[in-house]
């Protein structure tokens, strides 16, 4: 829609037009300091009692520039300033780049959105409202397009999705800078927004003015429509593709997921890339968008079973076929896994998180008569277990003698003949006691430790699928 000259009024048509905010609402004012939210700050009270909602202000310090500390003193005194509570979530982004080998702008951006979460949840708001402006849509779908996007990426910044709304999302960052002047606010400046190493700088100050000069019918408007049409069909999208990953989703942790093949390719191009998007932004912690590209590469490996065992988004994201499913792991995150059980000695009766899958093992004493034979469930001769059972994972050099064979073998080469890809072999927990492999859980047990009739007491090894791995 074209911008009328008066912020203002344009400013309350755009929230009545598109309902951002109901009457009513109570309505947390991220403001960072810089101009954009300044003056959507000062928007919303003006027009506080024309739309009757209720105001707060917050700030999220992320300890990430020298003058971070004063801005967030500004946010705090402008907040007073205008008599409205303020409140403030301090954040430790370089802790989670470290530990999720994400980008520093990725990591500040999830830490953000948590922290407003947070405030928001806590103090009763029901509404997120961020100065994201008509300029920053261009930028970000001019990036997404040369990086290769589909539908989802083309609906750009989204105009509201709960609790976050962006009421700023129609005014180019020109006409909010001449509101500031005439309104004569004061803001922060961020002196990392002229370096342009960073690619949205790259097109904000380079490529985009270029595109002006040279292309007289180029509007920021007309980009901005476009990323308003596409989310429209997102939002119905979203819905059908919610019903898709309800119906094939099989296994579902931070570690791997894993879904029905047959029934995904099944489905219309357009749902099964919101899959497959989904999939790896939840392996990787942030929302990806994925390229097309790479998508229509993957359908093929999964539609030709000949080839490659296994196909890379990139170093960390991986996808290997077993029988009918597709199972995407992320290796980073398997790797931190591995560190944090590797070594672990196993209590009676206490689950252990082994991936997907919760791990308990218990003593039976008494009786060697078996129950019936259980899914995922397998009994040994307590006698194998000569002090405690620890969480291993294959080494080099590692033996294993599993149940039927007639001599132990390297342990690799089982799992190799089990079935098990090369990439997450060596993420294939073992248990043992002393220097002796007792069992992989969920493939074999050592042919020494079986249940005889000398068997006095048997440990139970018992596998539970378990949802909520985190």
């Amino acid at each position: 829609m074209p911008v009328p000259k008066n912020l203002k009024h344009a400013f309350y048509q755009f929230l009545k037009i598109h309902h951002l905010i109901p009457s009513g609402s109570r309505v947390l004012v991220a403001v960072s300091g810089g101009q954009d939210s300044v003056a959507l700050l000062d928007l919303l009270v003006q027009w506080q009692q024309g739309l009757q909602v209720t105001l707060g202000v917050a700030h999220v310090h992320h300890h990430l520039r020298s003058t971070a500390d004063a801005d967030a003193a500004f946010v705090a005194d402008l907040a007073r300033r205008y008599g409205l509570p303020f409140f403030q979530k301090d954040v430790n982004v370089p802790q989670l780049v470290e530990r999720e080998k994400i980008s520093v702008e990725a990591a500040a951006r999830r830490l953000r959105e948590d922290a407003l979460r947070e405030i928001a949840e806590e103090h009763h708001f029901q509404w997120i409202a961020t100065g994201h402006t008509l300029s920053d849509q261009v930028e970000t779908l001019l990036m997404r397009m040369f990086q290769g996007t589909g539908i989802t990426g083309l609906a750009g910044i989204r105009l509201k999705r709960p609790p976050f709304v962006r009421p700023l999302l129609f005014a180019t960052r020109e006409a909010v800078h001449r509101y500031v002047v005439r309104r004569k606010l004061p803001f922060r400046e961020d002196e990392t927004n002229r370096d342009t190493r960073y690619l949205r700088n790259l097109l904000r100050l380079e490529v985009i003015p270029m595109l002006r000069q040279t292309f007289p019918l180029f509007r920021e408007e007309a980009i901005g429509n476009l990323a308003l049409v596409a989310g429209d069909w997102v939002a119905f999208l979203e819905n059908q593709i919610q019903q898709a990953w309800n119906a094939i989703i099989i296994e579902y942790s931070q570690l791997k997921i894993t879904l029905e093949l047959p029934r995904f390719l099944q489905y219309f191009s357009g749902i099964q890339f919101g899959i497959v998007e989904r999939i790896i932004s939840d392996l990787k912690g942030e929302h990806v968008y994925l390229n097309y590209q790479k998508f229509k590469q993957l359908v093929y490996w999964l539609e030709h079973t000949a080839g490659h065992p296994q196909f890379w988004f990139d170093p960390v994201i991986g996808v290997y076929r077993q029988k009918n499913t597709a199972v995407f792991f992320q290796v980073e995150r398997l790797e931190q896994w591995r560190s944090q059980v590797n070594g672990l000695r196993i209590s009676w009766n206490t689950p252990v998180h082994l991936g997907t899958h919760q791990l308990v093992l218990s003593r039976h004493a008494g009786s060697v008569t078996l129950p019936p034979r259980e899914p995922q469930t397998e009994y040994i001769d307590a006698r194998c277990v000569k002090d405690a059972v620890y969480v291993r994972f294959p080494e080099e050099g590692m033996a294993f003698y599993p149940l039927g064979a007639r001599r132990a073998v390297p342990l690799m080469e089982f799992l190799k003949k089990a079935g098990i890809p090369s990439p997450l072999r060596p993420f294939t927990p073992v248990l043992m006691s002393g220097e002796r492999i007792i069992a992989i859980p969920g493939l074999r047990i050592n042919h020494e430790c079986r249940v005889s009739h000398e068997t006095k007491e048997v440990i139970k090894i018992e596998l539970r699928e378990s949802h909520d791995y985190a």
